[in-house]
């Protein structure tokens, strides 16, 4: 069987700026809030309302059943939006 391939970005350049941003972001994120960040810390982080937040984080997991979030994974969603690709 053939494998598949999904191409998420339009080339390579693309996906370079994209994980350099991504490991900036949690690079940051780590620094100041630990591996595991709340609503309320991504609303410090990002200077805006928490509603805003909440729809940034559309689409991320929770960590367990905890109102947490994996800094990578919100890292990763920032790069993302930053970029136009959510």
């Amino acid at each position: 069987m053939p494998k598949v391939v999904v191409k998420r970005f339009k080339n390579a350049e693309q996906g370079r700026y994209l994980k350099d941003r991504t490991d900036l972001y949690n690079m940051e994120i780590k620094e100041r809030f630990g591996d595991k960040v709340s609503v309320s810390d991504i609303t410090e982080y990002l200077k805006c309302s928490r509603r805003s937040v909440t729809r940034y984080l559309q689409g991320v997991k929770h960590v367990g059943g905890s109102r947490l979030y994996n800094s990578i994974d919100v890292a990763r969603q920032l790069a993302y939006r930053e970029e136009g690709l959510v």
